[in-house]
């Protein structure tokens, strides 16, 4: 008998082990009280069995998706956030200002009451205060991000410049694929014009084009000379496009050897002297040297007004 009993002991204990460890059956739409109760595949949100996520969006306003659970937000308003999902219900996470953590060389942002009134994300906009999240770069709302799990589907987190402060840095999130567009209003016949590139896209394929237009048919428009962030000019237009007064023994064989090999001494800002940026965010750092190789081929871009 005792040799019987044991090995029967046994299997009870490992059923019983078997069934302790099994989740729930619960499935979607099914009341629960923790995530046990439901399905392996499904969580308990809100004490109902649902889909787990695999982006903060899914799992709503005031969740950050971890492991592919929905998790509560716990910051408050005023509370300095990185993303979206670090805000509590009802919050947005926007940008402070001007103000630059020097540790991430990023810019400030915390929680505050998001604007009912305002446009979602990926909306036109030619400002902050037509978005819920207070945040309108490259002509549309944007929301902020820590990672890529912040964003909703087919968007990334990616390394934005904001104009309105001189270019300092902050992380949005950014469709992957396509084109996002927008226009700049040009109020002079010389305006600077402050062109923000973003990076960071998952394929890492980002580029930039910058179309001018002008009503006047009897007018060329285009641009004279671009800098970088840092001071360093990286295209001059040829010599025949400047005024006579600044076109100097300029023939049409210079022109060409200008627009397709320009010598470093003829930009307006010259190339080989070093130079301290002084961009926002410490975008380039200082020193910088505009032109280290000495290469001659500095005209990296191939543009003639029209």
């Amino acid at each position: 008998m005792r040799r019987d009993l044991l090995p029967a002991l046994m299997w009870f204990a490992a059923l019983g082990a078997a069934l302790g460890g099994c989740r729930g059956g619960a499935w979607i739409g099914e009341t629960c009280g923790s995530n046990d109760d439901c399905d392996g595949s499904l969580q308990c949100l809100n004490d109902i069995c649902e889909p787990r996520c695999e982006r903060a969006p899914d799992c709503g306003d005031g969740y950050a998706c971890r492991d592919h659970l929905c998790v509560a937000a716990d910051l408050q308003q005023g509370d300095i956030c990185h993303g979206e999902s670090d805000c509590a219900a009802g919050l947005a996470c926007q940008i402070k200002g001007s103000e630059v953590d020097p540790m991430t060389n990023r810019l400030v942002s915390n929680c505050v009451k998001e604007n009912l009134n305002g446009h979602p994300a990926g909306s036109s906009c030619a400002g902050d205060n037509e978005c819920r999240n207070g945040t309108c770069e490259l002509g549309h709302c944007v929301d902020l991000c820590r990672d890529s799990l912040d964003c909703a589907d087919s968007t990334g987190c990616m390394t934005i410049p904001r104009v309105a402060v001189a270019g300092a840095l902050f992380e949005g999130c950014l469709p992957t694929q396509g084109t996002v567009s927008w226009d700049i209003p040009v109020i002079s016949p010389s305006a600077q014009i402050l062109l923000p590139v973003p990076s960071g896209a998952p394929s890492g394929d980002v580029s930039a084009e910058l179309v001018m237009s002008v009503d006047d048919p009897g007018q060329k428009v285009g641009v004279q000379s671009v800098l970088d962030p840092c001071g360093c000019t990286r295209y001059t237009v040829p010599c025949s496009f400047l005024p006579p007064s600044d076109r100097g023994a300029c023939t049409d064989l210079i022109a060409a050897d200008q627009f397709y090999s320009q010598d470093p001494s003829s930009g307006i800002v010259p190339f080989s002297r070093t130079i301290a940026s002084n961009a926002a965010g410490g975008i380039c750092g200082a020193p910088v040297i505009c032109n280290p190789n000495g290469d001659p081929m500095v005209n990296h871009f191939r543009h003639i007004p029209a």
